[in-house]
């Protein structure tokens, strides 16, 4: 404790916050706002009990709350749950960030939260923003985390976007569940965790739960002698007790640092750290907002009854995003497909085309992703999947022309993957096929999405399996071809590693290196730790391949080092 106050009279050390810090504000923590909706929505204490076991970043779980069913016509009116981040009065936590923010003790504050009660607190304090302190909370406000190094005001990163720009929220809700790291957020990362002026960090109010963006790329950072403590709030303990950073097993993007993990009542904390600085920021007091988030929720949660046929589905997407995350507990996959049965009973009652097209396409996704424990398809439940993906691609056809051939073209793909399931690779070949000619019968405004790279990818899967490396090698040119036409990086870097690998299978050994390269590059800009270690695997067998047992071995070791970082994440 004494070295955080002498490192914060020296004026070394950054702020890292997360919801935990907003509590005394009336704002929620992500276990409440997500068991409240949980209640609602799902129809047993057990399908809630089971859903909260599952870890699954708060970001995501909301993206599910949004899930954009707009075909189906069975979509929440979810703004209003965000809406409560715009509430609560600044506490005794923000008070204090503010006037060290003002008395030039703390540069650069990051927080994970959406709320804008720090900009509050700064406000209070008489200081503006533009003028006494600079905001990023968009990609391209990111991007400039180097320059703020040589700004002398103080900075705050909201790295999941702010309240006050909805679109920023939503951008980021949207990134966290299809895993999308952003290039420009690991900027203000790296800058917060290595490359910034400030020699500590300290860590408030933060449950590690972004296991899909901020903590995988924390833990690809190799320059990392900047001193973290990390604060868990622990009530009822008189004094804190202090452990090595290391010695925290569970969920610690954090072990590969120099620190302390420190147990104790952030409030305590606050107090006992303000009258180390109080002669600059006056006395300290305690401040809690009176503002209870629970009646806005209520009655957002209140008009989901109304709306029986929407609240199945939105209950069975939230499930089957959870069921993604990794869990494969047969009631959970059972519970899914009970939620969107439901929802198909309600389309099929109101005669909705959209939601019985969107329904079945999910019931059938549900069958398709049901593994036994051996990972292996389960044929049973593939003809299941089978079954409803064709009801859900003559429901396609029915629709409006406009949207007609662009769903039409994800049906066909999602029965080429169902047949690829069960090996029947001829079958599934033609289903892909004719994917690709809904999609090239749709305006070239809209033929490339990411489905129609998957058809790509998944042809080339395909080609490997027979045996025919050239062949896949063309499918997955292709896609990369098309991911790059798409201006957009997200999902490069994993098809460099297919180029990669089709090479080696060919013997094209600098080929297949470049891809290699190419692949490296761009996964550790965005700190993509999963990429990085499939790039450290295929080095090393292309390197091992063409004799060159040297680099293998450095390439080994770099992946024996960054599994062993990763291992206890």
């Amino acid at each position: 404790m004494e070295e955080i106050k002498k490192r914060l009279l020296a004026g070394e050390v950054a702020l890292f916050c997360g919801a935990g810090i907003s509590k005394n504000s009336g704002l929620p923590l992500a276990d409440e706002l997500k068991r409240s909706i949980l209640e609602t929505l799902l129809q047993t204490k057990q399908d809630v009990k089971q859903s909260m076991r599952v870890p699954y970043p708060f970001e995501a779980f909301l993206q599910s709350v949004f899930d954009p069913g707009l075909v189906s016509g069975m979509r929440l009116n979810s703004m209003k749950i965000l809406e409560i981040f715009r509430h609560g009065e600044p506490n005794s936590n923000h008070v204090f960030i503010a006037r060290l923010a003002k008395s030039g003790f703390v540069k650069t504050v990051a927080t994970t939260n959406f709320d804008v009660l720090i900009e509050k607190a700064l406000k209070n304090e008489g200081l503006e923003e533009g003028i006494d302190f600079e905001r990023y909370y968009t990609e391209e406000g990111f991007s400039a985390a180097e320059s703020a190094e040589q700004d002398e005001r103080f900075t705050l990163f909201k790295l999941h976007g702010s309240i006050d720009h909805p679109e920023t929220v939503r951008a980021t809700l949207n990134a966290v569940a299809s895993q999308s790291l952003s290039k420009q957020r690991m900027r203000a990362t790296r800058h917060l965790f290595s490359t910034g002026a400030h020699q500590a960090i300290l860590i408030l109010g933060y449950s590690c739960s972004d296991t899909f963006d901020l903590m995988p790329q924390i833990l690809s950072i190799d320059t990392n002698d900047k001193k973290v403590f990390f604060i868990e709030h622990t009530e009822g303990v008189a004094l804190p007790t202090v452990y090595d950073l290391r010695a925290r097993r569970k969920r610690n993007p954090f072990r590969h640092f120099p620190g302390r993990w420190v147990k104790c009542s952030t409030d305590d904390l606050i107090k006992n750290l303000w009258s180390t600085v109080e002669g600059s920021i006056g006395k300290y007091e305690f401040v809690r907002s009176s503002f209870d988030w629970r009646p806005d929720v209520s009655a957002w949660l209140g008009e989901v009854q109304k709306d029986l046929g929407a609240k199945y589905f939105t209950a069975g997407a939230i499930l089957e995003n959870l069921q993604k995350s990794g869990s494969s507990h047969v009631q959970l996959f059972d519970k899914t497909r009970f939620y969107f049965e439901r929802a198909l009973e309600y389309a099929e009652d109101k005669k909705n085309i959209g939601g019985m097209m969107t329904c079945n396409a999910r019931i059938g996704t549900v069958y398709w992703s049901w593994r036994d424990s051996g990972n292996r398809a389960i044929a049973q439940h593939i003809e299941r999947a089978i079954e409803h993906h064709q009801k859900a691609f003559g429901f396609a056809q029915d629709l409006p022309a406009e949207i007609s051939e662009y769903y039409a073209a994800g049906c066909c793909l999602m029965l080429g993957l169902d047949y690829e399931s069960i090996k029947e690779f001829d079958v599934a070949k033609d289903w892909l096929k004719e994917s690709q000619k809904h999609y090239r019968r749709m305006p070239d405004a809209q033929k490339i999405d990411a489905n129609l790279i998957g058809t790509y990818v998944a042809l080339g899967s395909l080609h490997l399996t027979e045996r025919k490396p050239a062949e896949a090698l063309g499918c997955f040119k292709k896609s990369f071809n098309l991911r790059k036409a798409l201006d957009n990086e997200s999902g490069i870097a994993p098809l460099c590693l297919n180029c990669g690998s089709t090479y080696l299978r060919l013997r094209r050994f600098d080929r297949a290196i470049s891809c290699y390269q190419m692949s490296e590059k761009i996964a550790e800009e965005k700190g993509d730790i999963y990429t990085l270690n499939a790039v450290y695997k295929g080095f090393s067998d292309v390197y091992q391949a063409a004799d060159d047992t040297e680099s293998s071995q450095h390439y080994k070791q770099k992946l024996q080092l960054l599994e062993a970082r990763m291992r206890p994440f």
